[in-house]
């Protein structure tokens, strides 16, 4: 007798199929030895949006942007990563967490390039973010001269 099985599945929010197989053993009656099911695969959709403090800015002025992340999906996420970069033309002053949801237990900058470099920021959350859950981080940059 031999049993198998597989599992296809998709992106978020797809169906995977699950099927099992039995063979062998003399049987003659084959049409009854698989199965399946399919399972409707959630992942979580946490994401982020971005929005600067002023439309312009003019060389040697601070723009502080505030990153809203938010659990877009109907299950909760834990240890959530928030990854930005310091963009052109500007230089890395600061980054801080703001107000965080009630079961996310802390928040902190990561990963940093040093004050007046350029580089990629990363905060690190612990804890869950609930269904519709939101909560902020910033990031201060200085426009280039």
């Amino acid at each position: 007798v031999k049993v198998g099985g597989d599992a296809i599945v998709g992106d978020a929010d797809t169906i995977a199929t699950n099927r099992a197989t039995v063979s062998g053993g003399g049987e003659k009656n084959t049409d009854n030895n698989s199965a399946s099911k399919d399972t409707k695969i959630l992942k979580p959709a946490v994401f982020h949006t971005k929005t600067g403090d002023k439309a312009q800015a003019k060389p040697g002025e601070i723009i502080t942007y505030t990153l809203t992340y938010r659990n877009g999906s109907n299950i909760p996420v834990d240890s959530i990563k928030i990854a930005d970069e310091v963009p052109f033309f500007t230089t890395f002053v600061e980054a801080t967490c703001g107000p965080t949801p009630p079961l996310i237990t802390s928040c902190a900058v990561t990963t940093k390039p040093p004050v007046g470099a350029r580089g990629p920021v990363v905060w690190t959350l612990t804890g869950t973010l609930g269904r519709d859950q939101e909560g902020t981080v910033t990031l201060v940059v200085k426009v280039d001269s």
